[in-house]
């Protein structure tokens, strides 16, 4: 049961912060320059946003003119284990 409230509220918090993100975006008036984000934030010690944060953020930045880019530190050097190589 708590897997499916997480996942709800994963659910919820992308729903809601893609909002926020493209309401910034529509009121802004130009293009953001860029959106840097690590796909596994590994700072908070290899966090991985909800399903459909990062493809909805890149959407919206780049549907406004902006350039998206993936920061692949933590993925590039493999250091996520079964998160990024499966099994």
């Amino acid at each position: 049961m708590a897997s499916k409230v997480s996942m709800s509220a994963g659910v919820r918090a992308v729903t809601l912060w893609l909002a926020i993100l493209t309401s910034r975006l529509d009121g802004e008036g130009r293009a953001p320059a860029a959106f840097i984000c690590e796909p596994v934030l590994g700072n908070a010690g290899g966090v991985i946003p909800p399903d459909g944060y990062l493809a909805g953020a890149y959407d919206a930045v780049r549907r406004h003119g902006g350039l998206a880019i993936a920061d692949e530190v933590q993925v590039g050097y493999g250091r996520l284990g079964a998160a990024f190589w499966g099994g």
